[in-house]
């Protein structure tokens, strides 16, 4: 052995034992260390969820497939499947956590030559095939007699509709609403089919119930005449809630408090009423006449008539009494055709009962 890495070695044994010497304490150790490796977390992810295949066609299922383990399908092979949908399930396992996802296998029919008559294109064995079709949503078709306006309170009408599917087949409609036929608002009907694939429409259209219907009003007149002299009492109704305005010159209108008028005074007036609903609906204007006449007939008392013949004596042609309903008279005694005075007592009273008693006296000569 060289004697110069002799030396060199003996050196470094040396100084090692002196280090130990001088401090017992001081140690060289070796420490084994694991590689610390950042595990990346795979997802399990699909680029196409919806495959579209031809019958007998063989299509790599793991394709669409982006991912960097093993990965298993539920089927092995696509060649044998029969013309219709499949689901398609991928299974994996990363750390521990199994992973599934799924997308939808559509194998379209092959059909012969003879039952294509034009844009076809040519496979093997003389077989045909009409160009895949894009499958598209079902198509609903509202009836022209759906109403999406309705008067309140009218019955719920019924809505129609047709759907079909992209190859023109026949489909359901379900059909919900969430209308009030009672409330005044907007609200909405839906319609809604979905096809043999699991494709669905849906159409939603907004309802408006409303309310133009002017309430009907009725008027209870206490007075069964057109005249009468008794205090009148008007009552209103109405077919739904209302408020009354009132006007006594048909220009000027004031809220009624209640559903009621009263007249106690002599007079001859027009009511105008109007009801105005909860949807500012009018009624149409109602008039009505009110006629009270309490006062009896006007007429002079005390009067002095001189006659000479009693024989057509009309009371009448002698007294003047005025009253808006007309005027008779009565009187209580009878008077000789005798010359003489005599004093009678009139009663003068008009059409609806209102009547003066007056002395009149009659001198015949």
């Amino acid at each position: 052995m060289n004697k110069k890495l002799i030396t060199i070695v003996g050196f470094f044994i040396m100084a090692i034992t002196m280090i130990n010497i001088i401090n017992p304490s001081s140690k060289i150790e070796l420490v084994k260390t694991d590689k610390i490796v950042k595990e990346e977390k795979i997802e399990l992810t699909l680029t196409n969820t919806l495959i579209e295949i031809t019958e007998g066609e063989e299509f790599d299922l793991l394709s669409v497939v982006d991912s960097k383990h093993n990965v298993r399908v539920n089927y092995e092979t696509t060649k044998d499947l029969e013309p219709g949908s499949y689901e398609i399930k991928y299974y994996a396992n990363v750390g521990g956590r199994n992973i599934t996802k799924s997308a939808t296998l559509i194998v379209h029919e092959k059909i012969k030559e003879e039952a294509i008559k034009n844009n076809v294109v040519l496979l093997s064995n003389n077989y045909f095939y009409a160009p895949v079709k894009k499958h598209t949503n079902p198509t609903i078709i509202l009836s022209n007699d759906n109403s999406y306006t309705i008067e309140r309170g009218t019955a719920l009408p019924t809505y129609y509709a047709n759907a079909i599917d992209c190859d023109n087949n026949p489909l359901d409609v379900v059909i919900n609403s969430n209308i009030d036929i009672n409330e005044v608002g907007l609200y909405y009907v839906t319609f809604s089919t979905v096809d043999s694939l699991g494709y669905e429409t849906t159409i939603t259209k907004e309802v408006s119930v409303i309310d133009t219907t002017k309430p009907i009003v009725e008027i209870n007149n206490s007075s069964d005449s057109l005249w009468t002299n008794k205090d009148v009492n008007i009552t209103l109704s109405s077919n739904e809630d209302v408020t009354y305005y009132v006007s006594y010159d048909q220009e000027n209108y004031e809220k009624l408090e209640s559903n009621t008028l009263d007249f106690y005074e002599s007079t001859e007036t027009i009511v105008s009423i109007v009801a105005v609903d909860n949807y500012n609906n009018v009624s149409d204007v109602y008039e009505t006449y009110v006629r009270i006449d309490k006062d009896a007939p006007t007429v002079e008392d005390n009067q002095t008539i001189e006659v000479e013949d009693l024989e057509n004596f009309e009371l009448t042609d002698y007294i003047e009494a005025s009253d808006i309903n007309g005027v008779n008279m009565t009187r209580g005694e009878t008077v000789e055709n005798v010359d003489g005075s005599y004093t009678l007592n009139v009663n003068v009273f008009d059409n609806l009962g209102n009547s003066t008693n007056i002395n009149v006296i009659v001198n015949v000569n």
